[in-house]
């Protein structure tokens, strides 16, 4: 079911010599209102979107968005993809695998980034004590997904391979009761999926492994053609989201009881318990094609891809945030 999300506010947008020209300052209340659809997953560290809802700058920026939560973040993708929502947001993998197939996907921004919004949890009374007893035990995640990725880099930098281990696919969701009914030995995923599972458990009964050796990021993309068309749309959406970033940093208390508010099919301990584990940021740097670009060569290493490697710098559309917040573009 559509949500729908209505908004009101300024934005200028002039197309010269292929590069959009946007006014900083809206001179006065938009007299049109422009319309945005987007797929997306409900996750908390999606954090700004919904405080731009709940703050009203989506209304303030004379802006009109709909939005339909998918499974999982590929899910979004594809569905932006096929041209029924304008924009799809998601972790950075299935933005990579999607450009790999060579999907004419265009990343206009990064929504969160985290160094600890990844963990495995494994269930001692399973045998996994350590890294090691990870060996031959069946792990749930969400395939396709960064979690995927993170599983991987985790376990390559341990020794171990995926040839070492079972992996049983779930939606995002059902991490926990993977976890809990015992069809799983441990799960990979991020933190907010495994909250509740870590309440099932007493801490003493279940072994919990976090590495820095992923970053996550989240993206905000669309198909080319619509990234290059919805100019008005996109940048009255991004420039909201600036707005509440700003708010997220100088109203953090509040900015929590937003996202609270806007996502009721969340639990709230679940959101209340990990807000302080990622960083909701708008911004396109080395960092994030780094990060594309090494995830691009698993998937090439892996055999899943046999086709030539893409060059995601192409994929990165700079032209709105670079007009609307210059000082987060930095790639080059």
């Amino acid at each position: 079911m559509l949500k729908p999300f209505i908004v009101f506010a300024s934005v200028v947008a002039v197309l010269v010599g292929g590069c959009f020209i946007v006014q900083k300052q809206p001179s006065k209340t938009p007299q049109t209102v422009e319309k945005l659809t987007i797929a997306t997953v409900d996750y908390a560290p999606f954090a700004l979107m919904y405080i731009a809802q709940n703050q009203g700058y989506f209304k303030e920026e004379g802006l009109d968005v709909t939005y339909k939560t998918f499974p999982k973040g590929i899910d979004s993708l594809t569905a932006a993809l096929k041209g029924d929502f304008d924009l799809g947001l998601a972790n950075e993998t299935p933005a990579v695998r999607k450009i790999y197939e060579g999907e004419k996907l265009r990343i206009i921004s990064t929504l969160q980034t985290s160094t600890k919004n990844t963990a495995i949890i494994g269930r001692k009374d399973k045998g996994i004590l350590t890294v090691n007893d990870l060996r031959g035990k069946k792990i749930g995640v969400a395939l396709n997904s960064s979690y995927e990725f993170f599983l991987y880099s985790f376990l390559v930098s341990h020794g171990i391979s995926f040839s070492d281990v079972v992996l049983v696919d779930g939606d995002l969701a059902s991490m926990s009761t993977l976890l809990t009914d015992g069809t799983v030995d441990a799960v990979a995923t991020g933190n907010i999926y495994l909250y509740d599972a870590q309440r099932v458990f007493p801490p003493e009964l279940l072994s919990t492994f976090q590495s820095e050796v992923y970053t996550e990021n989240s993206v905000i993309a669309g198909r080319e053609d619509i990234v290059k068309n919805k100019k008005e749309a996109i940048a009255r959406f991004l420039r909201a989201l600036v707005k509440a970033e700003k708010y997220y940093t100088t109203n953090n208390k509040e900015a929590l009881d937003a996202v609270v508010a806007e996502l009721p099919g969340v639990s709230e301990d679940s959101i209340r318990g990990t807000w302080n584990q990622f960083t909701p940021t708008l911004r396109l740097d080395n960092v994030l094609l780094t990060l594309l670009t090494r995830e691009g060569q698993w998937l090439e290493d892996s055999g899943i891809y046999k086709n030539e490697f893409p060059d995601f710098k192409k994929a990165i559309f700079t032209d709105y945030l670079k007009s609307i917040k210059p000082e987060a573009v930095t790639l080059y």
